[in-house]
């Protein structure tokens, strides 16, 4: 029988639940829908701006390129300011609601495998059948699909446990 490499258990608390939905979203937007948002919001407060200083009109017009300008700043903050403000918000919501139900986890490191069990599920996955590995400044997501992650939060893990765990998924990750 395989001996574990590694054993985390861990009970996840909500800053470890806000962290791990940040990080997700944050690697699951395509970076060039920040960068076309971006040139886009870029786009609408250079024009709203130079028509606004550049030629008055009546208030109406000086209004719908206020309106311009805003779109344009909101547009360029949405991915660093407005998104990571609305999915902590749904993210906070839905662990006070959950908390109760979401528990604790065991997270065991092979070296051909990692095992999560939770009290409502478990995983048995070969490394090669990772989707991607993240590493944030808290939390380490495991995805095993694009849409479904495993998650160890930093705060449990011992310096000598993180480099393992990065030099097995580095060993053992067959990148996509």
């Amino acid at each position: 029988m395989d001996s574990t490499v590694i054993q985390i258990s861990f009970l996840i608390t909500k800053e470890d639940y806000l962290s791990m939905e940040l990080e997700k979203q944050h690697w699951l937007t395509p970076k060039e829908n920040k960068v076309i948002l971006c040139i886009i919001g870029l786009t609408a407060l250079c024009c709203g701006t130079a028509a606004f200083f550049g030629r008055p009109g009546s208030l109406y017009h000086q209004f719908g390129l206020l309106l311009l300008i805003l779109t344009g700043f909101y547009a360029i903050s949405y991915y660093d300011l407005v998104k990571p403000f609305l999915i902590k918000k749904q993210a906070e919501r839905f662990y006070e609601k959950n908390h109760r139900n979401i528990g604790s986890q065991i997270v065991r490191f092979y070296e051909d495998r990692f095992e999560m069990t939770a009290e409502n599920r478990s995983l048995h996955i070969p490394y090669r059948y990772l989707y991607k590995i993240v590493e944030g400044n808290k939390i380490l997501l495991l995805f095993t699909d694009k849409n479904e992650s495993v998650f160890l939060p930093k705060r449990v893990l011992s310096e000598q446990q993180l480099f393992r765990i990065r030099s097995i998924c580095h060993e053992k990750y067959v990148h996509l």
